[in-house]
């Protein structure tokens, strides 16, 4: 449960640093308004509340353990294709 919990923590400050990236390339690259970035969260957010909605549903249907490997394996595709807008920029 200790493991699970450490995960989490370490899953959140992840997609907080990414988050905290985005706003920066955004706001660099393409001189994006504080508007348009606030309602990218909130877009982003919305999609949360839709997991959350469908959660007991994937619980269901696939195991935990397969459902921690999948968002970790889009955790790796989203930091994958953030390095690639820093490569080729």
């Amino acid at each position: 449960m200790l493991f699970f919990l450490l995960l989490m923590i370490a899953y959140g400050y992840t997609i907080a640093a990414g988050e905290i990236y985005m706003f920066y390339f955004a706001e660099a690259r393409f001189d994006a308004a504080s508007t348009v970035l606030g309602l990218t969260v909130v877009a982003a957010e919305a999609m949360d509340v839709l997991a959350y909605i469908a959660s007991p549903f994937l619980m269901k249907r696939f195991t935990a353990n397969f459902l921690m490997a999948l968002s970790v394996l889009a955790l790796g595709v989203r930091t994958l294709s953030q390095i690639d807008m820093q490569i080729f920029r």
